[in-house]
């Protein structure tokens, strides 16, 4: 694990020049809780998380909390996370449902390959590493089929037994949204300061600077 943060952290080489390291990364801590919650806590951009929903952690039902506390500072679409203080350490992990966030992966999957919310398999001149990796994409379905003393429910099925690239997609998707709500706090921040800053130019008589929103 730590080779793969030396990794990550020197980045991906761009076509423009230079590398792009990862702005956020999230890690299963669904198995050796302890000893992945260890060899992240001192990393800025590593982050644990767990998914809820059927097959992961023994079925259970993911539940969204409802307001922020003291240990729950974020809640977004379908996760928010949670402050863990383990020995002198204090981080936070993502606890998500993956039942939503799958489903997400296979409509990525499901759209036009031209459309902005595609999910394309990357290039590769072996064939059968595209196919394997299809197959991983794939290897969970969700079905709709009637249980007695609930109805109707929704559930995912395995249908190959390698699904650890659906879990690292869909836990990339999951990433992507944590970035997207980080983002918009920032800019929410940003404009509140600003219509601070111009009442205050009002209020003493000063002509206030000139807003530019947007980006």
């Amino acid at each position: 694990m730590r080779l793969l943060q030396e990794k990550f952290d020197a980045g991906w080489e761009l076509e423009t020049g230079g590398n792009k390291p990862a702005d956020f990364v999230l890690i299963d801590a669904g198995w050796e809780t302890d000893l992945i919650r260890d060899a992240v806590a001192n990393h800025g951009s590593w982050n644990t998380a767990k998914g809820f929903g059927n097959r992961q952690h023994l079925g259970q039902v993911y539940y969204a909390p409802k307001d922020r506390t003291k240990v729950t500072l974020k809640i977004g679409e379908g996760w928010h996370d949670l402050l863990y203080v383990h020995g002198p350490n204090r981080y936070r992990e993502y606890h998500n449902n993956a039942d939503h966030w799958k489903r997400r992966v296979h409509q990525a999957l499901s759209v036009s390959a031209e459309s902005s919310a595609a999910l394309l398999l990357p290039w590769t001149e072996k064939a059968e590493r595209r196919a394997e990796v299809a197959k991983q994409l794939t290897a969970e379905r969700e079905i709709t089929e009637f249980q007695v003393g609930s109805g109707m429910v929704r559930k995912w099925v395995q249908t190959f037994s390698r699904n650890h690239l659906l879990d690292a997609a869909y836990l990339a998707f999951v990433g992507l949204s944590v970035l997207k709500y980080d983002a918009d706090q920032a800019e929410a921040i940003r404009q509140k300061q600003a219509e601070m800053q111009a009442a205050k130019g009002v209020i003493s008589g000063k002509k206030p600077n000139n807003i530019v929103t947007g980006k």
